[in-house]
């Protein structure tokens, strides 16, 4: 029975991430929408209202090395027309605020869309270089919809 502990104690820190080189799990940084750009009310190009709301962060992240790696989702809330476009972006801040990374996506709505909200869940994947051991909580991911800048005014004041 001896020899079985040490291959049961061996694997046991190699499925937490405490194995010779194997990710482990992080603290994942914080992590938000941002209030202002977390919905957006309008009209596409053809006059058809368009109604867009942010919500519903998720992840999961690992640490190896100096690197740190996010897999993250988020879900959008559709009421437009079928194949209409969505743009959103994700931005990564280290400790200091200062930007690392400011990357644009497009969810677009499934032509086969025929009950209105539509969910479309979106998901991230994203390493972050030089990240010290222990300072992952510290770094920032952002989430939001990418407005005109009349509408983003618009929805800004309303607030």
């Amino acid at each position: 029975m001896r020899p079985i502990l040490p291959v049961v104690t061996c694997l046991a820190l190699v499925v937490v991430g405490c194995g010779r080189g194997e990710p482990e799990v992080a603290v994942c940084p914080d992590s938000a929408i941002i209030h202002g750009l977390d919905r957006m009310y309008g009209e596409d190009a053809a006059g058809r209202e368009i109604a867009v709301t942010l919500e519903n962060l998720d992840g999961l992240c690992t640490y190896g090395g100096n690197r740190l790696s996010l897999d993250m989702s988020v879900d959008l809330v559709v009421e437009a027309a079928p194949g209409t476009d969505i743009p959103y972006f994700v931005v990564i801040a280290d400790p200091a605020g200062e930007v690392l990374d400011k990357t644009f996506f497009v969810a677009t709505v499934p032509g086969e869309a025929t009950q209105m909200p539509v969910r479309i869940r979106e998901r991230l994947v994203q390493e972050v270089e030089g990240v010290a051991a222990g300072t992952s909580a510290r770094y920032s991911v952002l989430f939001g919809l990418d407005l005109p800048p009349e509408i983003a005014v618009e929805q800004r004041r309303a607030l």
